[in-house]
């Protein structure tokens, strides 16, 4: 929760033309081993319910 309100700040600096996902499944190609339960992603979409368009994916490593 520490990152969203940054989220929430650049959504509203962009005009809402971006939507945020958190927690989602998003499988682009199984066989390239592009899948995975993301923890953060911006879509350049405004559609809130669905991941339509570019996307940025934020990446965290962990031990």
């Amino acid at each position: 929760m520490i990152i969203a309100p940054i989220f929430l700040e650049i959504r509203r600096k962009v005009n809402y033309k971006i939507s945020l996902f958190s927690g989602v499944d998003f499988n682009v190609d199984f066989s390239q081993g592009l899948n995975g339960f993301c923890d953060f992603l911006i879509s350049r979409s405004k559609e809130q319910l669905f991941i339509h368009a570019s996307v940025l994916i934020i990446v965290e490593t962990k031990n």
